[in-house]
């Protein structure tokens, strides 16, 4: 064997190494952190959903489309000062 097939096997054994230490950052800290912070969403869209049947439900609110879009195009004037 030359030279340049030693190199190249080195080479894909370092590509491989560096995947593995890659995959093992992963699995060890990424995953749990985007676990973590998935139930944390779920529990914050849990308590939107929550929030919105109390207030449609109980409080009897109404969804205004009109003042919605008041509030939307004065927030846009705004910015364009």
């Amino acid at each position: 064997m030359d030279i340049a097939t030693i190199f190249f096997y080195l080479c894909w054994i370092a590509v491989f190494l560096a995947c593995y230490l890659v995959s093992t950052y992963q699995f060890r800290y990424c995953i749990p952190i985007a676990v973590e912070f998935m139930k944390v969403l779920n529990a914050v869209g849990l308590l939107l959903f929550i929030r919105l049947y109390y207030l449609f439900r109980v409080e009897q609110y109404r969804f205004e489309w009109v003042e919605i879009t008041d509030a939307f195009r004065q927030a846009w004037n705004w910015t364009e000062l």
